[in-house]
């Protein structure tokens, strides 16, 4: 009677995984656990993107509803960005420097002899971080205004297309330095704006201590030459004013573009 007991007890065991003896009820129940387990992580798996969904949502609209205290708040100047990333952001006005000096360069071999002398500038050098930060976001803002300008004068195509290859360039200058200012990526929205020939001069004016010679940027443009030269005004001035104040406040060399 034992023996039959015994035998029969043995053949309703199964083996598990490492090779003990596991009664059928117990096999049943441990699957019964395993699937139980695995719905569990699958609508663990759903839910947490929901979760943080309704999170990201909610911590929206409280933000929402603290609209008028979070706006109010102090954002960080140029120089308090420069200081948690300071590598990105002088690689940046360093890279900017480059281009404007090689905007220098490629003008003055487009006009050859006829390329205007370099400007002597006055109040180049900026007092601080925020004023270097505001002139540049002027200048820049100013230089795609006034190749806007020169596109719409220009009569060669073959010089048309190479001013519009450093206006792109420009314009990538003036959005990154109005993002980092907190400002609008395109001052004037989805269509940029040409600035008037008088505006142009009016700003960059306060800089110009002699044209050394060079034709008067106010007077009316009588040919292409004319333009690249206006052009060639405005970029001796950023190139100088980078020269001056990138490696004052980031350090670095100064490209020439005598």
């Amino acid at each position: 009677m034992i023996n039959r007991w015994r035998s029969a007890r043995e053949g309703s065991e199964e083996d598990t995984e490492d090779g003990a003896r596991q009664d059928p009820r117990s096999a049943a129940l441990d699957l019964s656990r395993r699937k139980l387990l695995q719905r569990s992580v699958a609508v663990a798996a759903v839910a947490a993107p929901a979760g943080v969904l309704v999170a990201r949502n909610l911590g929206q609209a409280t933000a929402a509803h603290a609209g008028a205290g979070i706006a109010a708040a102090a954002r960080p100047s140029l120089g308090e960005r420069a200081s948690l990333a300071p590598l990105a952001v002088a690689q940046a006005f360093q890279q900017i420097q480059q281009h404007e000096n090689d905007h220098v360069t490629f003008i003055k071999g487009a006009l050859g002899s006829k390329a205007r002398p370099k400007p002597t500038f006055k109040g180049i050098e900026q007092p601080s971080m925020a004023a270097f930060e505001n002139t540049s976001r002027v200048l820049e803002n100013t230089g795609v205004g006034a190749y806007l300008l020169g596109a719409s004068i220009i009569k060669d195509k073959n010089i048309l297309l190479k001013a519009a290859t450093i206006l792109t360039v420009e314009a990538r200058h003036a959005g990154w330095i109005n993002v980092l200012l907190n400002q609008p990526i395109s001052p004037f929205g989805s269509f940029d704006q040409q600035l008037s020939q008088a505006e142009v001069v009016n700003r960059a004016s306060p800089f110009i201590a002699s044209l050394n010679g060079g034709p008067d940027p106010s007077a009316a443009p009588q040919n292409d030459n004319d333009v690249l030269n206006f052009a060639l005004l405005l970029e001796f001035l950023e190139a100088e004013f980078y020269n001056v104040n990138v490696p004052k406040f980031f350090g670095g060399g100064t490209p020439g573009n005598g």
